[in-house]
């Protein structure tokens, strides 16, 4: 599972402009709160620390809601192709 969100992180890290971020995050159904997380990490660069302070929740928090979201891109990145 591992090598999945590593793959998810390095797609998300390989979009090259802001709006192919927010078009595949547009695509995908996140909540509000996973998609605020990877907004702040891949487009503000932010650190999962300084999230969780502006936000007030826990570290770990921000850490599980980054997992999900990863886990939702991984899938989306990897489901088959219709031919």
């Amino acid at each position: 599972m591992d090598i999945m969100l590593s793959l998810a992180k390095s797609y998300l890290k390989s979009l090259v402009t802001k709006k192919d971020l927010i078009n595949l995050l547009n695509k995908l159904l996140l909540s509000d709160k996973e998609r605020i997380v990877l907004e702040m990490i891949y487009l503000n660069h932010r650190s999962i620390g300084s999230i969780a302070d502006d936000l007030g929740y826990s570290i770990q928090n921000i850490k599980v809601l980054h997992r999900k979201a990863l886990l939702k891109v991984s899938s989306y990145i990897h489901k088959p192709v219709d031919i």
